[in-house]
């Protein structure tokens, strides 16, 4: 599962960094290729969301689960990346939670790896969570367009190129 994947990534990584090809992170027949990096590395090519295996929602809603369990342990970086991951596959509660942990009003170093919050990220991801039936997302935009505003009146450029989503 996409767990076992990280945990056996995160390992891996630890024992021969370099020398390890990337991983797809769902085990499927036909995994995605694999592409070379200009550092020597090598990176995963994402598949598109469509492309998701059937199946898949209990697996990323597991993946969801234990992205908790960890940030409550305080591993952001596997939380992280496992929310990230879900985001990405069209699991709208990890679009909601990755998107909290970019959004200024929600953003916490306890929670999050970010040094600064990215309300760019956040609106990304509370409208993905939105699309995909999380109702409390749109308070959590409306709350951000206001943040928006009120950092733009104070001269904060991003805030001001961020309300152009909303227009």
């Amino acid at each position: 599962g996409i767990i076992a994947d990280i945990q056996e990534r995160r390992a891996n990584d630890a024992e021969a960094p370099a020398a390890r090809p990337a991983a797809g992170l769902i085990n499927t027949p036909d995994a995605p290729p694999v592409q070379p990096v200009g550092d020597g590395s090598t990176a995963v090519t994402p598949e598109p969301i469509q492309d998701t295996p059937s199946g898949a929602g209990a697996e990323l809603d597991a993946a969801f689960e234990r992205a908790r369990e960890l940030q409550a342990a305080g591993q952001l970086d596997d939380a992280q990346v496992l929310l990230f991951f879900g985001a990405r596959q069209g699991h709208a509660r990890s679009a909601f939670a990755y998107a909290e942990l970019n959004d200024p009003n929600h953003h916490s170093s306890e929670t999050s790896l970010l040094a600064e919050p990215d309300a760019f990220q956040a609106f990304r991801w509370y409208s993905a969570a939105l699309d995909g039936g999380i109702d409390d997302a749109a308070a959590r935009l409306d709350a951000l367009r206001v943040w928006a505003e009120e950092a733009a009146a104070s001269g904060n450029a991003e805030a001001e190129r961020l309300l152009l989503q909303w227009e």
